[in-house]
C-alpha cells in the first residue's frame, strides 16, 4: 500500500460550482494541458500530490469519472516530455496514435506529450505518473508503449513507483536523481525485450565512445558525466561496457594517451611542453600524464619524444 501522504490540491477545498475549472487548471499544471469533459451524473472529484524528483515530477492522482483530449501543439511547453502512467486502482482507457489501451490495476503506459491523445476514466481512479524530459529516454522506444501488469518487469516498476510515492518527501534532495535512475532502468527493461539487450548495449557503447572522442579535452569527462548526457544511469552505462574489453574509464584514459603519443611524435608540436600537451587532452597535470603514459607504453613522455618515435 502507498503510504498516506496529504494531497497538495483537492476539489474538497473548492465550492462545487468551481470544481470543474479547478480540475482543468490543476491537471494542466501537473499532467500538461488537457481539454476535459465531466459527466453530469457523477461528482467532480480530484486529489493531486506532486513530488519534484531531480529533473522529473511524480504525480499521484485520485479522480472521479471524467475524460479528456489533447491535440499537438497544445501542451504549452517548449520541450517534449514523456509520461509513465501506472494505474494503482480503478480503470482508465487511453488512446494515443494507433495505440488504444484499457488500463486496470497494475497496468502501465509510456506516453509522449507531442502526440494527440485522449483518455476516459471509467472507474474511480488512483494512479501515478512520472513525468520526465523526453531526452532522458534516449535510445528507448519513444511510446506510446503498453506495459501490462502480467509482465514481471512492469510489476517491479509499479512497486518502485508505489513505494516512491509514499517515501518521496523523505528522500534527501541529493538522492532524488538516483531514485529516478532506478525507475528509468526498470522502465528500459520493461519496454525492451530481453533478447534485444545486446543491441541496446552496442548502441549505448557507440554513443558513449562518440561523446568520449569529442570531449577528451574536458578534465571533467567521466562515466557519470557521459551517462548524464546519454540520459542513462551510470550503472546502466557500466553494464553496457562490461560486454566490451574495457571499462568506461579505461576507454577515456587509453584514447587520451593515444592523442598524447601522437602529439609527442608530431614535429608541429615540438615546441609544446609536456604540460601543455597534458592539458590539451584533459589531464590535470603533467605528473599524472607521466605515470599513466609510463604504465601504458613503458616509457615516459619525455623519453618517448626524445627517441623521435
Amino acid at each position: 500500500m502507498t503510504a498516506a501522504v496529504a494531497p497538495d490540491w483537492t476539489t474538497a477545498d473548492l465550492p462545487v460550482v468551481e470544481r470543474a475549472d479547478g480540475v482543468r487548471e490543476a491537471l494542466g499544471r501537473t499532467h500538461l494541458p488537457w481539454e476535459l469533459d465531466f459527466r453530469d451524473d457523477a461528482p467532480v472529484e480530484c486529489q493531486l500530490t506532486t513530488h519534484g524528483l531531480a529533473d522529473g515530477t511524480l504525480v499521484e492522482c485520485r479522480s472521479g469519472l471524467l475524460g479528456g483530449r489533447r491535440r499537438p501543439g497544445r501542451t504549452g511547453i517548449a520541450d517534449e516530455h514523456v509520461g509513465l502512467l501506472v494505474v494503482l486502482e480503478g480503470r482508465e482507457q487511453v488512446r494515443q496514435g494507433e495505440v488504444a489501451v484499457d488500463l486496470r490495476a497494475g497496468d502501465a503506459l509510456l506516453w509522449r506529450s507531442g502526440l494527440p491523445a485522449s483518455f476516459r476514466v471509467l472507474e474511480p481512479l488512483h494512479k501515478l505518473t512520472l513525468l520526465l524530459p523526453a531526452e532522458r529516454l534516449v535510445g528507448v522506444q519513444p511510446g506510446p508503449v503498453e506495459l501490462p501488469a502480467s509482465r514481471a518487469m512492469t510489476g517491479l516498476l509499479t512497486s518502485h513507483l508505489r513505494a516512491l510515492a509514499g517515501l518521496a518527501r523523505q528522500v534527501p534532495a541529493a538522492q532524488t536523481g538516483f531514485v529516478v535512475d532506478v525507475a528509468l532502468d526498470l522502465l528500459r527493461r520493461a519496454v525492451r525485450p530481453a533478447g534485444d539487450q545486446a543491441s541496446r548495449h552496442d548502441r549505448l557503447v557507440r554513443d558513449a565512445v562518440s561523446i568520449i572522442e569529442a570531449s577528451l579535452d574536458d578534465p571533467s569527462l567521466s562515466p557519470g558525466s557521459i551517462a548524464d548526457r546519454l540520459g542513462v544511469s551510470p550503472r546502466w552505462l557500466h553494464a553496457a561496457f562490461a560486454e566490451t574489453e574495457e571499462t568506461v574509464s579505461a576507454t577515456i584514459r587509453r584514447r587520451r594517451l593515444e592523442r598524447v603519443r601522437r602529439d609527442l611524435a608530431d614535429p608541429a608540436m615540438a615546441d609544446a611542453t609536456i604540460t601543455t600537451i597534458a592539458f590539451r587532452w584533459g589531464f590535470t597535470d603533467a605528473a599524472t600524464l607521466s605515470r599513466q603514459f609510463r604504465r601504458t607504453f613503458g616509457t615516459t613522455p619525455s623519453a618517448y619524444r626524445a627517441t623521435g618515435r
